[in-house]
């Protein structure tokens, strides 16, 4: 039921969730100083009320109208789908977290991340558990922090990864050669047979079989057990129109995994039409 709501709608949700205090707050502050002056009867206490609370309570507002709008535009749809997205929003937590620990070390009153707004722990009333919260949300805030800083790091390289391997086809093909050229140029240098492979692939969509065969045939030196590589050169030579190069290349791909049923089925349809002998 809820994987039918748009990740747009969860968004506004938290965004009204976050904004039902500080509403609350100037909603309750106007409203007890027009009930002042609209009465005759002694006056309320009103010592909660504070400029200060209320200054924050409306730019908290502000700033979350200004996010509601900007939800809404093609910027941050792009904005989502970036490297950047989860980092940032890890980066915030790790901040909110160590900025706790500075307000309770000026108020001496401190929330543990995690456990909820019932449990604050006073430093002259709770000591031990003020300071082990304390020290859990520093750790707490460190970590997400580090964390969010590996992801920034590896976030442009992971992009890089998901265009080369492009298995959904989501990205174009000059792209996905691009970005495997920048790979095997730059990065991974462990898993070169990979992005190898991967260009091969990006050459035969193209259409430029030449180029596809002598990354499949690289990919293949590189690791002869790769049963994919051996069965993609097979569909570069059957492109090419030599059947019988197609199924020695359908051959190895079985030699090097048994279950590979679609070599299989391949080289069955080869032999159909040629006069080979099995292996």
């Amino acid at each position: 039921m809820f994987d039918d709501i748009p990740t747009r709608a969860w968004l506004y949700i938290g965004l009204a969730a976050a904004a039902f205090t500080p509403m609350r707050y100037v909603a309750r502050h106007f409203q007890s100083a027009r009930s002042e002056r609209e009465t005759l009867q002694p006056p309320a206490d009103t010592n909660w009320r504070s400029p200060a609370v209320l200054a924050r309570s409306v730019i908290a507002l502000v700033l979350l109208s200004v996010l509601a709008v900007f939800i809404a535009t093609p910027a941050a749809e792009r904005f989502a789908k970036s490297p950047s997205f989860l980092p940032i929003l890890m980066a915030a937590a790790g901040l909110w977290s160590l900025s706790t620990v500075v307000k309770g070390h000026v108020s001496g009153a401190i929330e543990p991340m995690a456990r909820g707004a019932s449990w604050i722990f006073h430093r002259d009333a709770q000591p031990k558990r003020f300071w082990a919260s304390m020290a859990w949300n520093g750790l707490l805030g460190g970590a997400i922090l580090f964390f969010a800083y590996q992801l920034m790091q590896d976030g442009p390289k992971q992009v890089l990864r998901d265009k080369c391997y492009n298995s959904t086809d989501s990205f174009p093909q000059q792209e996905a050669l691009a970005a495997c050229n920048k790979l095997l140029t730059d990065l991974e240098g462990e898993r070169r047979a990979d992005w190898i492979f991967a260009r091969g692939s990006a050459h035969y969509m193209l259409n430029d079989y030449e180029q596809a065969l002598a990354d499949y045939r690289t990919a293949v030196r590189l690791n002869p057990e790769n049963s994919s590589a051996h069965f993609n050169i097979g569909l570069v030579y059957e492109q090419l129109g030599d059947r019988r190069m197609a199924s020695e290349a359908y051959t190895a791909a079985i030699k090097a995994d048994p279950n590979n049923a679609e070599a299989a089925e391949r080289r069955r349809v080869i032999f159909s039409g040629l006069d080979i002998v099995k292996p």
